[in-house]
Parts: C-alpha cells; sequence; structure tokens
C-alpha cells in the first residue's frame, strides 16, 4: 500500500485505469479493516460477559475496545484517500462528456 498513499500523491499525473485500481485496492483494504474492527468488537462483548469477574477479562477487553478504536481511525483516513481518488475519476468523466 505504501505507493497508494503517498502524501502529495498528484492524482492528475496517473492514468484513470490506475487510479481505477488504486480504488478497488483501497475499497478491499477498507473492507479488511471494518471487519477487524467487528472481530474486535465482537471478541470485547464476549469477554465482558463471560460468566467470571475478573481484571484480566476486563482488561483484555479494553485492549480489544481500543484496538478497534485505533483501527476505525486508520480506516477513515484511509476513506479520505479514496475519496480523492472518486473525485478526480468523476472530474475526469466529467470531461469527457463535455468533449
Amino acid at each position: 500500500m505504501g505507493r497508494f498513499s503517498r502524501a502529495g500523491d498528484d492524482l492528475q499525473r496517473v492514468s484513470t485505469e490506475e487510479l481505477e485500481h488504486r480504488l478497488v485496492q483501497r475499497w478491499v483494504y477498507q473492507g479488511v479493516l471494518m471487519g477487524l474492527v467487528l472481530v474486535f468488537a465482537i471478541l470485547a462483548v464476549v469477554l465482558v460477559s463471560g460468566e467470571t469477574e475478573g481484571g484480566v477479562r476486563q482488561v483484555m477487553a479494553g485492549v480489544l475496545v481500543g484496538l478497534g478504536t485505533v483501527n476505525f481511525i486508520v480506516f477513515q483516513v484511509h476513506r479520505l484517500g479514496s475519496r480523492r481518488i472518486q473525485a478526480e475519476l468523476h472530474r475526469r468523466r466529467r470531461q469527457d462528456q463535455r468533449r
């Protein structure tokens, strides 16, 4: 993902095909991130709802909630990059329609 998430990447110099490829890669990556958020949430609920009282369970649940939160933040930041790509593709399609 390194070459697709560079800061200052000039999207106007990249071909439309490459932009579409980047967008699909980002969608897959975002799906994995959201899947992890859901897994962390489910595991945290299972740990907290256990029958036995224990500090270790609560700490583990807290760690899972923290991991899920960080993962969700990464997802949102990644989504902003996808929106930039979508906006560029949309701009190009409007230009093509005007010709």
